[in-house]
């Protein structure tokens, strides 16, 4: 271990390490990130990942499964804070994934990544379906549609999870890709106007 290196408690290095590869992932991408070089900036031997992480493969599905982690705790505070009726609740969800995704950008980008997917042994513990941040958005939706009397079943929320799930994500990559970056409205207001838009015609 260098001079400069630091001793953590145990529970704490995993924490450091991901950190360090969040910071670096964020600067740098991806392809520049490896566990010798996150070592480094940690402050660790460079040996010390690897009590967590055998490969990189196993950091990057590490960084990615903390971030759906991180989305869905992102999208129930927004819920936490929007009024509670089930449209108003829809929103806020709509609205923390988009706002997550643009405070994260490397991190959200490397969740969905098909270059940087988990290994089939990980692929289940990364998969964005199999994770609360969409059960929140499929309760949301449930939740949308009981308010309005319409029928509650598995094919209908299906299609509405995915016709909400797609435009929250494109409006996230629109944002990140620099296409909406100049609106001419506050960045918030704007998110939950277009979220709006396909509810008002579901409203009675």
């Amino acid at each position: 271990m260098t001079a400069r290196a630091k001793s953590y408690h145990h529970g704490q290095l995993r924490e450091a390490i991901l950190a360090a590869a969040t910071e670096m992932l964020a600067k740098e991408g991806p392809n520049e990130l490896s566990l010798r070089e996150v070592a480094r900036r940690a402050g660790v031997s460079h040996g010390a990942p690897y009590h967590h992480f055998a490969t990189k493969q196993d950091l990057l599905t590490a960084l990615a499964v903390q971030g759906f982690v991180d989305l869905d705790a992102t999208m129930a505070e927004a819920q936490g804070i929007a009024p509670a009726t089930a449209r108003d609740q829809l929103l806020a969800a709509g609205i923390g994934y988009v706002l997550f995704a643009l405070k994260h950008r490397a991190v959200f980008k490397l969740m969905f990544s098909r270059e940087y997917a988990p290994a089939e042994g990980h692929r289940r513990s990364a998969d964005p379906l199999s994770q609360s941040a969409y059960a929140r958005l499929v309760s949301a939706l449930q939740q949308h549609r009981e308010s309005l009397g319409q029928p509650v079943d598995e094919i209908e929320i299906l299609l509405d999870a995915a016709s909400a799930w797609a435009t929250v994500h494109g409006l996230a990559t629109l944002f990140i890709d620099g296409q909406l970056e100049q609106v001419p409205v506050e960045r918030v207001a704007f998110i939950r106007a277009v979220l709006q838009r396909p509810l008002t015609s579901q409203s009675p």
